[in-house]
């Protein structure tokens, strides 16, 4: 849905990984993941974070890693990207 909602769901769930929007409404993905790993009430200080973006810009591979997401993945996401992420991460 959004940014604050992925933010309130991490504090009451633990995931194996998360795929990260960066570009959504009321808190983009970048200050969602920053929350997330940061939080004492995240359940999911340690998951890694998938950047899913259709910006790919040059500098986007250096605000993934600096707020702690783990790998980025272009939109539209190929299956295959997909499982070498769950393969990598998991």
């Amino acid at each position: 849905e959004d940014g604050v909602v992925a933010v309130e769901k991490c504090r009451e769930d633990k995931y194996d990984l998360i795929f990260m929007d960066c570009h959504m409404p009321r808190m983009d993905g970048y200050e969602a993941t920053r929350r997330i790993l940061s939080e004492e009430a995240s359940l999911n200080r340690d998951t890694p974070i998938i950047a899913l973006t259709a910006n790919v810009e040059v500098g986007n591979d250096e605000e993934i890693r600096r707020v702690g997401m783990r790998t980025l993945l272009s939109k539209p996401v190929k299956m295959k990207d997909v499982t070498n992420v769950i393969a990598a991460h998991l």
